[in-house]
């Protein structure tokens, strides 16, 4: 099923590793252990998982072993050794500005509405 996410994704939004990364981030740069597209991943782990909190992160997926790093690095194109908490999902949301989401999500919409597939329907 991983494996099948991660192709559709990267067919529909070949670039949107590039637009979690531009997202306007103002952590220290030189602190910086986990990329931002790897958080942004981290964090829609919540919804695509149906997780109930941030915290759930910390726990809930433990379940997934190693596994869960290594898809999550394959999507975000990082190589992280290890899993954020999540209160490092906290502090990175801290540093985006609230704008910068509905951006991303039109951005996403109208790349789907100009996709060739759609034109037909």
């Amino acid at each position: 099923m991983a494996e099948a996410f991660t192709q559709t994704v990267r067919h529909f939004f070949p670039e949107l590793n590039d637009w979690f990364q531009a997202l306007p981030d103002s952590r220290v740069r030189d602190a910086i252990t986990y990329e931002t597209r790897f958080l942004v991943w981290w964090g829609l782990l919540l919804y695509l998982l149906q997780l109930g909190s941030r915290r759930q992160l910390d726990f809930a997926l433990d379940q997934y072993g190693p596994g869960l790093l290594d898809n999550l690095n394959r999507l975000a194109g990082t190589s992280q050794l290890t899993r954020p908490v999540h209160d490092t999902l906290d502090h990175l949301l801290e540093h985006v500005p609230t704008s910068a989401f509905p951006d991303l999500r039109l951005k996403m919409v109208w790349t789907l509405a100009n996709f060739r597939y759609f034109r037909d329907c």
